[in-house]
């Protein structure tokens, strides 16, 4: 009897200690089922900003070959995404250089210089992160030469190594910094050889930023002078504070301003000058 009565008492501890490794057990699968839950969620997360991030953007294998493209890549290339997959990253995005040799992109004389290419292989050899590495690359897509950044990433999975190839088109920005510099230069130019004075200053801190030969000439001082000193001290001290006046309304947003004043000359003199000046940016300068 006493030995039947431990058996039951052992047959209780048990019974419970398998209850309790059942609801660890169970804590373990709503655990897992969140962490799986939350993983879905942030894989679909990386998913959907990888296809639709406004950068072109392909995944490619060791020899090169596309293993995903973003709807970047789709829009520049003019292939379907699955029509991508399996070329050589030059192929698919239709490089001007990846029918110069029947073997195709990577095989051309062109090839050997090819800053995608070589950035690619440099992460792949060495691990190294490239950042924004400004390019000019041909493709049939596209007329002329089309300026680039460019930035790669190795990233490792289950079956090997992967690199992130990102391509940011700045061939329009490129465009519009090149007519500003030639505008600039024409403006200075015109600046330098006009027979009225042109000057610009600003009305913040009070200085000339810049001036032309008629300025100097007129007056006298130099332009190093010019920009030495406060405009306000080349002014009478009669005709200071109507200037100052029509500064301030320029800088309320008053578009044009026009005021006759005498300036100083080197030599002591004063000369009537009529003055037309405008805002030229948000910071003062007029």
């Amino acid at each position: 009897m006493e030995d039947q009565t431990k058996t039951t008492k052992q047959l209780v501890k048990e019974l419970a200690e398998l209850r309790q490794q059942i609801a660890g057990l169970q804590t373990l699968e709503a655990d897992y089922k969140r962490a799986d839950k939350a993983l879905r969620a942030s894989e679909f997360e990386l998913s959907s900003i990888f296809k639709n991030a406004p950068l072109l953007m392909i995944l490619v294998d060791q020899e090169r070959r596309v293993q995903k493209a973003n709807y970047s890549a789709v829009k520049f290339s003019g292939r379907a995404a699955e029509d991508m997959i399996g070329l050589y990253g030059g192929e698919a995005l239709r490089c001007i250089h990846s029918k110069d040799d029947p073997r195709g992109c990577g095989f051309g004389l062109y090839c050997k210089e090819c800053p995608v290419r070589q950035i690619v292989l440099d992460t792949f050899e060495t691990g190294e992160t490239h950042y924004r590495v400004e390019a000019k690359l041909k493709f049939t897509t596209r007329r002329g030469d089309v300026v680039v950044l460019l930035s790669t990433t190795l990233i490792s999975l289950e079956d090997g190594h992967r690199v992130l190839v990102c391509i940011e088109d700045i061939t329009e920005r490129k465009r519009m910094e090149e007519a500003l510099r030639e505008a600039e230069t024409e403006l200075e130019h015109t600046i330098e050889v006009v027979p009225g004075i042109i000057a610009k200053a600003n009305a913040r801190t009070g200085y000339f930023t810049d001036c032309n030969p008629a300025l100097s000439s007129i007056l006298g001082f130099s332009s190093e002078e010019f920009l030495a000193r406060p405009f306000i001290e080349f002014i009478h001290p009669d005709d200071r504070q109507s200037t100052i006046n029509e500064v301030e309304k320029q800088l309320k947003g008053n578009p044009v301003a026009r005021f006759e004043n005498r300036y100083i000359c080197k030599d002591g003199a004063y000369k009537w000058l009529e003055w037309g000046a405008t805002a030229a940016d948000e910071k003062g300068v007029v």
